[in-house]
Parts: structure tokens; sequence; C-alpha cells
């Protein structure tokens, strides 16, 4: 090829430096020529990645970032660059225009590949695209639909309450998380797939689940620098990643487990059996169940997209939703009179621990619900 024979003869040491001058000079370009060069950060940062690498993996104790961003808004103000093709604001008068209705955005690529579920919504690029499949699940996430889960909910939550009660009496020690994690892995598989991980039977409240679900954001600020990092460790042995990194083998594990879920619901649908084995919560069906039988495209309805969806839809609400129940359960112990307070605003609707109670009347709760209370803390 001609492009090969324009480098014949040139020394090493000439094509080493001549990289080094472009990469230089692309520095240069993105700390002071760059459109974005006119916002306030530090120049560094507007001139390479590293210096978000720097505080995301050496920092002691990593992912330390957001605490940087945070003290760039204390010294330049609420519009600040943090990277070369990145601006960040902190300021809510400016949501409704940054976020209008009815504009169109493609999603960073490097953003998206933290997880390596690109055929899942969250990790959709195109806005088209990102649209179409989030139209098709955005309804079973509506606050009439969660409703008519509650009594699927409440069985879960019961059980959970139920195995910590043993657990008290046993004076045995347990992991709050843990057994929240259970809970929302159990609601959340057997609203998608018909078909309960039986989490909440395992010994000590199966750890393994929340191990393997909290390795998803444990991988984050290493993905963010080496985007297709983690597709790359999915094609090695999981025992050598495991050697190498427990917590990145626990997201091989999950992957691997809801893999097998959503093949034995493709398998109902190759035998057109879907019908029959669909399970049904007060008329609402379960989540892949629909979207198979749902107007997309048969491309749209791969083992590989479905099993990335399933995968984003367990860690996001496994994750987010036990993270804030465990530090709500660990602000109460430590401060009584909250506690206090709490107990005898639940005993006006819940005379008895196992009292039902239905969601609409926990919500009439102020001290339990309200922003206001909870700012007041």
């Amino acid at each position: 090829m001609e492009f090969d024979k324009a480098f014949t003869g040139i020394p090493y040491g000439t094509l080493a430096g001549l990289a080094i001058l472009i990469y230089l000079c692309r520095l240069l370009y993105n700390a002071y020529l760059n459109s974005l060069a006119k916002f306030p950060g530090p120049r560094l940062a507007g001139a390479t990645r590293w210096y978000e690498s720097y505080f995301e993996l050496v920092v002691p104790p990593g992912g330390q970032f957001m605490f940087e961003i945070n003290r760039m808004h204390e010294k330049y103000g609420s519009i600040v660059r943090i990277g070369p093709n990145e601006v960040h604001v902190n300021d809510p008068d400016f949501r409704d225009t940054l976020y209008a209705q009815g504009s169109r955005r493609e999603k960073v690529p490097y953003m998206v590949d933290l997880f390596a579920t690109p055929l899942s919504v969250f990790g959709t690029e195109k806005h088209d695209l990102h649209r179409s499949r989030r139209n098709v699940l955005i309804r079973f996430f509506s606050r009439q639909t969660v409703q008519k889960l509650e009594s699927l909910i409440r069985a879960k939550t019961g059980k959970m309450c139920d195995e910590l009660s043993r657990h008290h009496r046993w004076q045995k020690t347990v992991s709050i998380r843990n057994a929240l994690t259970s809970c929302i892995v159990d609601i959340t598989t057997e609203y998608s797939f018909g078909k309960c991980a039986n989490a909440l039977d395992g010994e000590d409240f199966s750890p393994q689940w929340h191990q393997m679900i909290s390795g998803v954001p444990e991988g984050v600020p290493l993905a963010r620098q080496f985007p297709k990092i983690v597709q790359i460790i999915q094609m090695l042995p999981v025992n050598i990643v495991r050697m190498a990194n427990p917590l990145m083998a626990a997201y091989i594990d999950f992957e691997q487990t809801v893999r097998r879920d959503v093949e034995e619901i493709f398998e109902q649908y190759r035998n057109h059996t879907l019908e029959r084995n669909k399970p049904n919560f007060e008329g609402v069906s379960t989540i892949f169940h629909e979207i198979l039988e749902s107007s997309l495209p048969e491309k749209e309805k791969t083992t590989d997209r479905m099993t990335q969806e399933a995968i984003s839809i367990i860690a996001a609400a496994s994750d987010t939703t036990s993270n804030v129940a465990a530090n709500i359960f660990y602000f109460l112990a430590s401060n009584h009179s909250y506690a206090e307070r709490v107990t005898q605003e639940l005993r006006s609707v819940m005379p008895e621990p196992t009292t039902p109670v239905e969601w609409k009347r926990l919500e009439e709760l102020p001290f339990l619900v309200s922003l206001e209370s909870i700012e007041e803390l």
C-alpha cells in the first residue's frame, strides 16, 4: 500500500517523536482552541481526560472525580468545563433549558459503554432508536402499573421481614443491604420473567446477589476511562477474572444468570407456548413476555438484546433502591428520636407490624414521605 511505503525507512524514533508532537498539539488545541475553551475550569481538565482518570483511578479510595467537580464549582461557578468535550452545570434554574422538551440528543459513546450493554435502552446512543426502545418499557414503570404490583411487593417485603425477625430471635447479625437487595431482586425478576430468583431463600439473604449487582457500579471508574475493558474482560474465562477482580467476576456471573432466564422465555416464544406460560399480576403481564409479543421488529427481540435489557433493569432497580433504603435504616438506627417518630406514624395505619397496609395510605404519612420533613432531619 502507498501509505505503508510512505513510512518505509523512517526511524522509529522519528515516528515516536512525531506521534508525541501530534498528541501535544491535540492537548493545546483542546485547552485553548476548542469551542468549549471559553468555559471556566482547569486547563488540564479541558486538555485531556487523563485529569479525570487521575481522580477516578489514582486518588484513594477511587471514584473521586465527582468531589473534584464539586470543588471546581466552588472555585469557578455554576458552569465548569470538566473535560475536553464536557461541561458540567450546577444550576437548578437552568434545568428546563438544558433538558428542553422535544430536543434531540445523541449519547456519548464512552458513557454508554460503561456496562457493556449497548443493546439496552441505557446503552443506546442514537436518539430515535433509544426512543423506540424506551417507549416499549416506559409503561411498565408508570405509577399506575406499579400500583398493580402491590400484592407482589407486599408478599416479598413480608417474607423479608419474617426472615429478619427470625434472625433477631436467633440474635444473629445480618446485613440489611443484603436483605434489601435480595428482596428487590425477587420482585424485579418475578416481574421481568415471571420466575423469581428466590434470593430471599438463600442463607443470610444470598449475599452473592449483592456482590454481583454491586460489581456493576464498582467498575464504573475504570470503565469510564477504558470504555471497552468490560467487553474484553467478558471474553476471558471467569476463573481467571475471579482471581484478578472478584467484583468483575461477580458481574459476569450476574450476566450469565440473567441470560439463562431470558433463554428460557425465548424457548417458550419459539415453541409458541409463551401465552400459556405468561404470568399475570392483577392485569399486568411480565416485562419480557410483553416485549416478545410487542410490535417491535424481530431484530429487536434477540437473546443478546433482551439479556442486556434485563441486566440494566435488575441492576438499576436493585442497586439504587437498596442503597437508599439501607441508608435510611442506618440513619433511623442512629437517631432514636426520628425512629420513634416514624414508628408512631406507622402505628396510626399499622397497629401491628404484620398489619397489611396499602401504598396509598403510607403516602399519607407526612414524616415518612415528605421532602420537607426529610430536609428538617
